[in-house]
Order: C-alpha cells, then sequence, then structure tokens
C-alpha cells in the first residue's frame, strides 16, 4: 500500500525536522529510515504515494506518529511510484566560485552551532569571522553542503578579487540567476536591485555565501569607492533588518560594523579560533611527517592551530627536511608563511 502525506501533516513533519536542526534532505533522516534519497523527497513533496513501510519508517526517524499525518483519501487515490526521479525537489545552484571541501578537519562544534542558526532558529545573517588562514571559508563552503538542501536557492559569491566587485555588478548577477530565464527586465539603480533582492528573499528561501567581506570595507579608500562601500553597508543592514526567509552568510577578518550595532535581531556571529590539538594532529599525519607527540604539540603551538600556516609548515619540513620535525627543529624556532607577514604585523593576536 502506498501513503500521502497531509498538507497539514507535512507541516507537523516540518516542525519536528527543525526541532531537531535536521535539514530537508539530511542524509541523518533518510539513513534512520533505511531509505533512499528520492524517497524522502518524494515523501515530502506529498504528491506521490510511497510505500507504508517507508513512509512509517520515515516518520518515526523525525519523530512523528505516521498514522497522524496521512491523508488517506489521496492515499486511496494514488499508486506507489518507484521511479526516483519523479517529484524530486530541486535545489538550484550557482556555486562556481565555492571552494572544494572534500579535505575537512575538526570543526565539529562550531558546525553544529551553525546549523541549528540556520535551521533552526531561521538566522538571516551568519558571520563567520577570524585571521587569515584560520579556516573561515572552509567552515562556510561545509555548512553550506550541510545545509543547502533546506534552500530553493543556494549563490556562493567571492569578494576576494584585488578590488571588490561593485555591488551593481554583484546583485545584477545574483538577481538573473535568482530570477526565472523568461524575465530580461532588471532595474539599473543600486536601491531598486536591493528591493528586488529582498522581495526575492522574502518569497523563496536563498542561502548566499559572500565569502571575503573584508575586502568591500579595504577599498572603500580607493577611488569611486567609498560610494560603493556604502551601498554594501545598506544592503547588509536591510537584510539583516528586514523579515524574510533566506540566510546570508558572510567570511570576514572583522565583523561588520553594520551589524555590530544592530539589535534584536536574528544575527549569529562566529569568531574562530585555530584547531584543537586533534584536529591539527590530522594535518601533520596527512602531511606524512616524522614527530614524537611532543614535537607535534610544540609545532602545532607554535602556529596556534592556523590550518592555513599549518599546512604551509608541514609543506616546507617535507620539502626541506624529508618530513622529519626533528631536522626542522635545529634549524628554525618557528617560520612564518610569507603570506601571513603583512597580517602578523597587523595583529599580534596571531603570535
Amino acid at each position: 500500500m502506498g501513503l500521502i502525506a497531509s498538507a497539514q501533516g507535512l507541516k507537523t513533519v516540518e516542525k519536528a525536522r527543525l526541532a531537531k536542526g535536521w535539514a530537508r534532505q539530511a542524509s541523518i533522516w533518510y539513513g534512520e529510515a533505511h531509505v533512499e534519497l528520492p524517497t524522502l523527497k518524494r515523501f515530502l513533496a506529498g504528491k506521490v504515494a510511497v510505500r507504508q513501510e517507508n513512509f512509517e519508517a520515515i516518520c518515526k526517524a523525525v519523530g512523528v506518529d505516521w498514522k497522524q499525518i496521512v491523508d488517506w483519501e489521496k492515499s486511496g487515490q494514488n499508486r506507489v511510484e518507484d521511479n526516483s526521479d519523479i517529484a524530486q525537489i530541486c535545489l538550484k545552484e550557482d556555486c562556481n566560485e565555492m571552494h572544494d571541501v572534500q579535505i575537512f578537519y575538526g570543526r565539529e562544534q562550531e558546525l553544529e552551532n551553525l546549523k541549528q542558526s540556520i535551521l533552526q532558529n531561521r538566522s538571516r545573517v551568519v558571520t563567520l569571522c577570524g585571521q587569515p588562514g584560520i579556516g573561515k571559508t572552509a567552515l562556510a563552503a561545509k555548512l553550506a553542503e550541510e545545509v543547502k538542501s533546506d534552500f530553493e536557492y543556494f549563490s556562493w559569491r567571492s569578494l576576494n578579487d584585488s578590488v571588490a566587485p561593485s555591488l551593481l555588478k554583484l546583485l545584477s548577477g545574483l538577481i538573473k540567476f535568482l530570477c526565472s530565464e523568461e524575465e530580461t527586465d532588471f532595474p539599473s539603480d543600486v536601491d531598486e536591485l536591493i528591493d528586488k533582492l529582498l522581495n526575492i528573499f522574502s518569497n523563496h528561501r536563498v542561502l548566499l555565501v559572500l565569502d571575503g567581506w573584508e575586502n568591500i570595507s579595504r577599498t572603500q579608500s580607493m577611488e569611486g569607492s567609498q560610494t560603493d562601500y556604502e551601498k554594501y553597508s545598506k544592503l547588509l543592514k536591510r537584510i539583516a533588518e528586514r523579515k524574510h526567509k533566506s540566510c546570508v552568510v558572510i567570511t570576514t577578518q572583522e565583523e561588520p560594523k553594520e551589524l555590530s550595532s544592530l539589535q534584536d535581531t536574528p544575527c549569529v556571529k562566529t569568531r574562530l579560533k585555530g584547531l584543537d590539538f586533534q584536529a591539527s594532529l590530522k594535518i601533520l599525519n596527512a602531511k606524512k611527517l616524522i614527530f614524537v607527540p611532543q614535537q607535534a604539540e610544540k609545532l602545532i603551538n607554535d602556529y596556534n592551530g592556523n590550518p592555513l600556516a599549518l599546512n604551509h609548515i608541514c609543506e616546507h619540513i617535507q620539502k626541506v627536511f624529508a618530513g622529519n620535525v626533528s631536522h626542522y627543529e635545529t634549524k628554525y624556532t618557528i617560520l612564518f608563511p610569507l603570506e601571513f607577514e603583512t597580517a602578523i604585523n597587523k595583529n599580534c593576536e596571531f603570535l
């Protein structure tokens, strides 16, 4: 027998899902139910019947009584559909600039807290702060992979060029992605584009990552950039203040001042510190270094668990000293990557 959930039943399931902090298509959900992802998608669509045993298992996994959410009338009129391409819930993605996250160490607690902020607390803005190389971009990418199935649209935009893109350019490209292909008439005024974007955010679930926000403020003193910086600030404030369904994740070295003054808005800030010892140790092992525990602890402490710095020094030790930390220690006490020199001079916290 095949069953279909009622509209009210799906709302009950949605509430239970959010209470658990699960994404709409979370692997833990269909894993605990012992069903395939397409089956979960058909269940959530509420249009095509799924087998009763699968229906019951999906409900049990999320903690609801399956008998209370069945639409018995529709279930009697529909047959079980085994075609996995039917009733797929599609996510539209624009993530060509997104970093690969195949290798990711540590950050389990930070990741869980952020997922809860987005999936359960419905935070509008999530800010990941921290010094260069601490893993802000990697965490944002991992977070996006974990929660994007809860959204209709996902877009990753990098602001890390030598000069940040103009807001007009960024908004125009983003809105074209979010709008239907048939729509070609877009405003050319930034304020009108912000209004249009916020309307889309209100009507659709959009996950937007802006990677490298600090580059906006760094270019403000350049010719013609001050006005654009102010418009970026206006965009961020309006996203934080206006009620909508979407979420913007920002990576930055410093907390945006536009958010620090806001009160009683669903925004969350996470300041990242270095990786813990066990996560840092995985980097040393992945680089196949030769060491004793005390040497590993000293190396990790020297670089404060900064993953980019650790990767750099491990590669240096592997290349120059054949991976032997003992030989490295006879030559250096600490060796900072060149790309960190500016940050070190400006930021004693890294030391």
